[in-house]
């Protein structure tokens, strides 16, 4: 990022301490019925808005094969500091 992030409207620096707040909070996590699900709802919302060209299957892109011991997708993210 240059001097700033020109799709989200950012000052650079921002846009990089967000990004980095979030890796560091996030959790690897299975790809579970229920993620699936929240995907494919953002999907059909996108097809229903006309920003995809139409809805699809999520589940057809996705190998859940690679779950091995992940955790359930409803795991929380980290968490650093006292909560807000």
């Amino acid at each position: 990022m240059g001097e700033g992030d020109r799709a989200a409207g950012l000052p650079g620096k921002t846009a990089r301490d967000a990004v980095r707040r979030t890796h560091g909070a996030a959790v690897t996590v299975a790809v579970d019925r229920a993620a699936l699900a929240s995907e494919q709802r953002i999907v059909d919302t996108f097809a229903a808005l006309a920003l995809i060209p139409r809805a699809c299957d999520f589940a057809e892109f996705v190998n859940p094969r690679i779950n091995g011991g992940l955790p359930p997708s409803s795991t929380a993210p980290r968490t650093y500091g006292k909560a807000r």
